[in-house]
């Protein structure tokens, strides 16, 4: 018999550049002890290390709390909340999902001012397109950790991602993302 719950939760979403945010139990001070992502050059990581070390004085820090939708069915769970894009204020629905036999595997969507889905799964690296309604960008994300605490039956716990996001033609930039419900 499937069982189906759903309901509303009072998420926060937080998102940084990476710094200072590690979750309790962080392994190292090092922001690139885990980077896999390939580099070609050892002159574009020397710049790029500068780069984020510059980058890590400004102000990167975004918060968010909001009512959102819990839903979860079939052995899946979700949450699914609207976010305002500085753009006009255009609204975007955000959707975060995971199964609940493999909950290390975080797909985040979107729709409406802007387009994407984002896969993050520990240590791989997937490709995507991000789409503004003006030019579509190719996204790959690697996600160096992903801790899900979520209950897939009450929506109830927290989320951490911790990635590498390159947009084609730019320098990756490492982002937290941590999710909480109440």
């Amino acid at each position: 018999m499937n069982r189906r719950t759903k309901r509303t939760v009072k998420l926060t979403v937080r998102s940084s550049d990476g710094y200072g945010a590690e979750p309790p139990a962080a392994a190292s001070d090092d922001p690139f002890d885990s980077f896999t992502y390939p580099i070609e050059d050892v002159e574009d990581a020397v710049l790029r290390r500068i780069d984020e070390e510059e980058f890590a004085g400004e102000s990167g820090e975004y918060e968010m709390t909001t009512t959102a939708t819990f839903l979860a069915e079939d052995g899946e769970a979700s949450f699914t909340y609207d976010e305002a894009f500085a753009a006009g204020d255009e609204k975007t629905k955000t959707r975060i999902s995971f199964s609940a036999g493999d909950p290390g595997v975080v797909a985040v969507m979107r729709s409406g001012a802007v387009r994407s889905v984002l896969v993050f799964e520990e240590g791989k690296r997937h490709t995507s397109v991000y789409e503004t309604g003006i030019v579509p960008f190719e996204v790959t994300t690697y996600a160096r950790r992903v801790e899900n605490a979520i209950s897939p039956v009450t929506g109830r716990g927290s989320l951490y991602l911790d990635f590498i996001v390159t947009v084609k033609g730019m320098e990756p930039k490492r982002t937290v993302l941590t999710v909480f419900t109440e």
